[in-house]
């Protein structure tokens, strides 16, 4: 593959298999199995993502937006909104929660 000549073609991302999803299929098993089976959480850091890569990934700058443009009065994202009440139906209807669970 010519990075040079892909570059000067404007291309961006080049599809190079799928390792990435595999690594994350893997970095996402391990670590639920990790948890499900009891293991203490603080062991899983220096696996995590930092701050400044989730909220790249997670575009923390447009969700703390979204938080002062849809506040809870307006049945918005927070606590106690409608959106939150439906999301923790879902997941009960659906058996996602375990022993120690965020999800109420």
């Amino acid at each position: 593959m010519d990075r040079e000549y892909l570059a000067s073609r404007g291309v961006r991302v080049c599809l190079q298999g799928h390792q990435p999803f595999a690594a994350a299929t893997k970095a996402l098993h391990d670590t639920m199995k990790h948890l499900r089976d009891g293991g203490d959480p603080a062991l899983l850091k220096p696996q995590l993502a930092g701050d400044q890569l989730t909220g790249i990934s997670t575009r923390g700058d447009d969700y703390e937006r979204w938080m002062r443009e849809f506040p809870a009065e307006s049945g918005g994202f927070a606590p106690g909104s409608a959106f939150l009440r439906c999301c923790r139906r879902w997941f009960r209807l659906h058996q996602v929660t375990a022993p120690g669970s965020c999800v109420p």
